[in-house]
Protein backbone atom coordinates (compact mmCIF):
# COMPACT_ATOMS: atom_id res chain seq x y z
CA UNK A 1 0.00 0.00 0.00
CA UNK A 2 1.38 3.52 -0.90
CA UNK A 3 1.29 6.83 1.29
CA UNK A 4 -1.17 8.56 -1.15
CA UNK A 5 -3.44 5.04 -0.52
CA UNK A 6 -2.59 5.39 3.23
CA UNK A 7 -3.55 9.28 3.00
CA UNK A 8 -6.74 8.49 0.45
CA UNK A 9 -8.13 5.85 3.23
CA UNK A 10 -7.44 8.50 6.13
CA UNK A 11 -9.41 11.77 4.14
CA UNK A 12 -12.28 9.10 3.94
CA UNK A 13 -12.05 8.14 7.53
CA UNK A 14 -12.72 11.86 8.32
CA UNK A 15 -15.28 12.61 6.22
CA UNK A 16 -17.41 9.38 6.70
CA UNK A 17 -19.32 11.15 9.40
CA UNK A 18 -21.04 13.93 7.10
CA UNK A 19 -21.61 11.80 4.41
CA UNK A 20 -23.18 8.76 7.25
CA UNK A 21 -25.76 11.76 7.97
CA UNK A 22 -26.53 12.57 4.45
CA UNK A 23 -26.84 8.69 3.16
CA UNK A 24 -30.03 8.43 6.23
CA UNK A 25 -31.89 11.22 5.00
CA UNK A 26 -31.34 10.21 1.58
CA UNK A 27 -32.86 6.44 2.11
CA UNK A 28 -34.89 4.48 4.43
CA UNK A 29 -33.82 1.05 3.51
CA UNK A 30 -32.03 -0.67 7.01
CA UNK A 31 -28.82 -1.47 5.68
CA UNK A 32 -28.42 2.20 4.55
CA UNK A 33 -29.12 2.77 7.96
CA UNK A 34 -26.89 0.41 9.53
CA UNK A 35 -24.24 1.60 7.30
CA UNK A 36 -24.33 5.41 7.92
CA UNK A 37 -24.42 4.71 11.72
CA UNK A 38 -21.27 2.23 11.81
CA UNK A 39 -19.22 3.90 9.23
CA UNK A 40 -20.14 7.48 11.23
CA UNK A 41 -19.55 5.77 14.82
CA UNK A 42 -16.32 4.98 13.73
CA UNK A 43 -15.48 7.69 11.69
CA UNK A 44 -15.87 10.07 15.09
CA UNK A 45 -13.39 7.39 16.49
CA UNK A 46 -11.21 8.32 13.79
CA UNK A 47 -11.39 12.14 14.93
CA UNK A 48 -11.29 11.27 18.47
CA UNK A 49 -7.38 9.64 17.45
CA UNK A 50 -6.47 12.62 15.25
CA UNK A 51 -7.46 15.13 17.61
CA UNK A 52 -5.09 12.84 20.21
CA UNK A 53 -2.23 12.87 17.34
CA UNK A 54 -2.61 16.30 17.59
CA UNK A 55 -2.82 17.10 21.13
CA UNK A 56 -0.40 14.47 21.45
CA UNK A 57 2.19 16.12 18.94
CA UNK A 58 1.67 19.60 20.48
CA UNK A 59 2.16 18.72 24.34
CA UNK A 60 5.54 17.33 23.21
CA UNK A 61 6.54 20.08 21.64
CA UNK A 62 5.46 23.14 24.09
CA UNK A 63 5.62 20.42 27.07
CA UNK A 64 7.42 23.73 29.46
CA UNK A 65 5.05 25.94 28.22
CA UNK A 66 2.33 23.98 29.02
CA UNK A 67 3.11 22.05 32.48
CA UNK A 68 3.47 23.20 35.09
CA UNK A 69 7.05 23.43 37.44
CA UNK A 70 6.72 19.59 38.79
CA UNK A 71 9.28 18.25 36.40
CA UNK A 72 10.64 16.18 39.56
CA UNK A 73 7.08 13.76 38.51
CA UNK A 74 7.10 14.00 35.26
CA UNK A 75 8.71 11.40 32.52
CA UNK A 76 11.64 12.43 32.16
CA UNK A 77 12.20 13.88 34.93
CA UNK A 78 13.47 15.74 37.25
CA UNK A 79 15.25 18.07 34.49
CA UNK A 80 13.76 20.11 32.15
CA UNK A 81 15.72 18.47 29.63
CA UNK A 82 14.98 15.54 30.33
CA UNK A 83 10.70 15.95 30.58
CA UNK A 84 11.10 18.01 27.06
CA UNK A 85 13.00 15.10 25.40
CA UNK A 86 10.50 12.41 26.94
CA UNK A 87 7.59 14.04 25.99
CA UNK A 88 8.56 15.23 22.56
CA UNK A 89 8.69 11.33 21.31
CA UNK A 90 4.87 11.94 21.48
CA UNK A 91 5.80 13.60 18.10
CA UNK A 92 6.94 10.16 16.35
CA UNK A 93 3.62 8.55 17.41
CA UNK A 94 2.08 10.77 15.30
CA UNK A 95 2.43 8.30 12.20
CA UNK A 96 1.10 5.39 14.40
CA UNK A 97 -2.34 7.67 14.32
CA UNK A 98 -2.23 7.99 10.79
CA UNK A 99 -1.77 4.70 10.21
CA UNK A 100 -4.78 3.65 12.70
CA UNK A 101 -6.62 6.55 11.35
CA UNK A 102 -6.05 4.85 7.05
CA UNK A 103 -7.12 1.56 8.41
CA UNK A 104 -10.24 2.73 9.79
CA UNK A 105 -11.13 4.26 6.47
CA UNK A 106 -10.39 0.98 4.89
CA UNK A 107 -12.99 -0.57 7.80
CA UNK A 108 -15.39 2.18 6.30
CA UNK A 109 -14.79 1.15 2.69
CA UNK A 110 -15.01 -2.56 3.97
CA UNK A 111 -18.37 -2.10 5.97
CA UNK A 112 -19.57 -0.05 2.73
CA UNK A 113 -19.01 -3.35 0.51
CA UNK A 114 -20.62 -5.10 2.60
CA UNK A 115 -23.82 -3.97 4.09
CA UNK A 116 -24.39 -1.70 0.26
CA UNK A 117 -23.35 -4.03 -1.88
CA UNK A 118 -23.67 -6.75 -0.04
CA UNK A 119 -20.20 -8.61 -1.43
CA UNK A 120 -17.11 -9.10 0.76
CA UNK A 121 -16.48 -11.02 3.82
CA UNK A 122 -19.39 -10.28 6.82
CA UNK A 123 -16.48 -9.42 9.65
CA UNK A 124 -15.83 -6.15 9.24
CA UNK A 125 -19.49 -5.56 10.67
CA UNK A 126 -18.99 -7.16 14.32
CA UNK A 127 -15.18 -5.96 14.08
CA UNK A 128 -16.60 -2.36 13.67
CA UNK A 129 -19.16 -2.76 16.49
CA UNK A 130 -16.25 -4.19 18.47
CA UNK A 131 -14.32 -1.42 17.76
CA UNK A 132 -17.06 0.90 18.47
CA UNK A 133 -17.37 -0.59 21.97
CA UNK A 134 -13.65 -0.28 22.79
CA UNK A 135 -13.45 2.84 21.13
CA UNK A 136 -16.10 3.82 23.88
CA UNK A 137 -14.19 2.67 26.88
CA UNK A 138 -11.17 4.20 25.87
CA UNK A 139 -13.27 7.47 25.25
CA UNK A 140 -15.11 7.72 28.71
CA UNK A 141 -11.35 6.86 30.60
CA UNK A 142 -9.82 9.17 28.14
CA UNK A 143 -12.25 11.79 29.89
CA UNK A 144 -11.97 10.96 33.46
CA UNK A 145 -8.27 10.43 33.63
CA UNK A 146 -7.62 14.45 35.13
CA UNK A 147 -10.44 13.14 37.83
Amino acid sequence: MTFRNLLRHARYALTAPPRSVVAVTQSRDYRVLINAVLAGCVGLLAWFLAFLAVLGAFRGIFYPLIDDDSYAQSWGGPTLAGAWAVHALAVFLVPVFGLAIAAIGILQLRLARRLLDRSGPIWPVPFAVVLLIGGLFFFVSWLHQAQ
